[in-house]
């Protein structure tokens, strides 16, 4: 499928920022394409027909406007000097970018994100979508949904109930997270607190961030008497990070802004058919299961979770969730029964 150009719309970039690309850009919502970016800091909005339904729809455009992990063209050159400047920060960061180039993990510049959100990965194309004021954060997340991706944490099953996907959901996206806190840390280590105080700050200033202040503390003393008690650089951040992914988990207004989300997106799944109603399983996904998610290759985060995770997880999944949230979760049931009885149900309340 060839794209279908209409117009093009030059955009500066005022800034990049040593730890951050963070460039200003001109935002039309009515414009949906690709963002290419000239050495000079120019960045051109090309509009394109982006309905693809698969990933061979979608190489011609990917050819054209995107990079790979590695690629040493000259196109989208804050985002590969980005991308170096993660794999020379940290331990981590050159393991996660050295992971992306084996995977060929594509990278585009586009409008088709919605708003808030910096950058998202598209395990259907192997590709992770940035928004022109991503951030090295965003960068990073996505990366560690690729690396999921690969170890098959990712997927997940048409006939998993509500609670199932709400779980799956919340602990992929409750261990990317940490990816950025142990970047961060790594840094610290070496000298460099940038990055640190930008995720402190983040959390400051929105509480609907995975990472607050607190978390940050206690990654870093926990990080800090495991190595007091013999243990090595690798074993004290994975046993940190584990203690950081059930803080995340138990963040209300992450966990809101998320469990909202997710029932947008359940309810649609049922209302199209992609989700079997009529064989709704529960208890998913499992223990050996959810240890896989923060499984990133260097350090795994979730290896040790207890086995009464979820048990005292389920006690507290739904508790002080939004009105709003409410409001979908009975609007989604009812959905679902008269998708399973429709001849016993068959008026919305």
């Amino acid at each position: 499928m060839k794209p279908i150009f209409k117009k093009r719309v030059k955009i500066a970039l005022l800034s990049i920022f040593a730890t951050i690309a963070n460039p200003s850009y001109a935002s039309d919502e009515n414009k949906h394409g690709y963002f290419v970016e000239e050495a000079d800091g120019v960045v051109e909005l090309i509009e394109t027909d982006m309905n693809y339904r698969t990933p061979e729809d979608a190489k011609d455009d990917f050819t054209k406007f995107c990079i790979k992990a590695g690629d040493n063209s000259d196109k989208l050159p804050s985002v590969q000097k980005s991308l170096t400047q993660i794999q020379n920060a940290s331990d981590l960061g050159d393991h996660i970018i050295k992971r992306a180039q084996d995977l060929d993990v594509i990278f585009c510049m586009h409008s088709a994100i919605d708003d808030g959100i910096g950058a998202h990965y598209q395990y259907k194309f192997n590709s992770i979508s940035l928004r022109p004021e991503y951030n090295i954060t965003n960068i990073i997340h996505e990366i560690a949904h690729a690396l999921q991706h690969d170890n098959g944490s990712v997927e997940n099953d048409p006939e998993w109930d509500l609670i199932s996907h709400i779980k799956h959901i919340l602990m992929l996206e409750a261990t990317a997270p940490v990816t950025n806190i142990i970047h961060g840390f790594e840094m610290r280590l070496n000298g460099d607190d940038s990055e640190w105080q930008e995720l402190r700050k983040r959390g400051n200033n929105s509480y609907r961030f995975a990472i607050t202040s607190t978390t940050l503390a206690s990654f870093e003393s926990h990080y800090q008497s495991k190595i007091g008690e013999g243990l090595g650089h690798k074993s004290a951040i994975e046993y940190a990070g584990n203690i950081a992914t059930k803080e995340i988990l138990m963040n209300r207004g992450w966990k809101n802004a998320y469990i909202d989300n997710i029932l947008k997106g359940y309810a649609d799944g049922i209302i199209n058919g992609s989700l079997r109603t009529a064989e709704m399983k529960n208890g998913f996904p499992t223990m050996d299961q959810i240890r896989t998610y923060g499984d990133f290759g260097k350090y795994n985060i979730s290896s040790k979770m207890p086995d009464d995770l979820f048990t005292r997880f389920d006690t507290n999944l739904l508790r002080n969730i939004s009105t709003q949230s409410k409001s979908m979760i009975r609007k989604v049931e009812i959905i679902r029964r008269e998708q399973v009885y429709p001849n016993k149900i068959n008026t919305h309340k």
